[in-house]
């Protein structure tokens, strides 16, 4: 089955990500690999995204929804740089950084929502990749991830 109708499948429309708010590009090639900037979640149509620290202000299964969501936006920097997601030969990695309330040790169950997602879409083949999980203070944001992928 193709990247497409997966996505399709799964029902997961891809949207350009938002234009960088500093000095960095969304996505560098360098040979086959493709480096997708990190992801923060972004305000709804209605103007609402989740904010605050992991295991406080936002659940275990909140934290994995909005990981699945960056994950879905870090295809949409790929897909939008790419061309098309067909070419991708291999996720190889994700970083993740979540903003975890003290004594919060799932951060690797957070991070599980990007990592999940990537192989529904991929497959094990493709989508297993190396990853990190940081517990880090970025103000308000819950979380970023970042991707690194390869492809021909």
């Amino acid at each position: 089955m193709s990247v497409t109708d997966r996505l399709k499948e799964l029902g997961i429309q891809l949207q350009p990500p938002p234009p960088p708010v500093a000095n960095y590009i969304r996505a560098k090639q360098w040979g086959n690999i493709l480096f997708i900037a990190g992801q923060r979640p972004q305000p709804d149509a209605r103007g609402n995204r989740p904010l605050g620290k992991v295991g406080t202000d936002l659940s275990l299964e909140e934290a994995y929804q909005v990981a699945r969501e960056l994950g879905i936006r870090l295809l949409g920097a790929a897909n939008e740089s790419l061309g098309s997601l067909e070419r991708v030969r291999s996720i190889l990695k994700v970083t993740g950084l979540i903003n975890s309330a003290p004594g919060f040790i799932d951060t690797a169950k957070v991070l599980n929502g990007c990592s999940d997602m990537l192989c529904e879409v991929f497959g094990d083949e493709i989508g297993k990749h190396t990853r990190i999980a940081y517990t880090v203070d970025l103000g308000m944001a819950p979380m970023e991830i970042d991707m690194i992928l390869g492809f021909e």
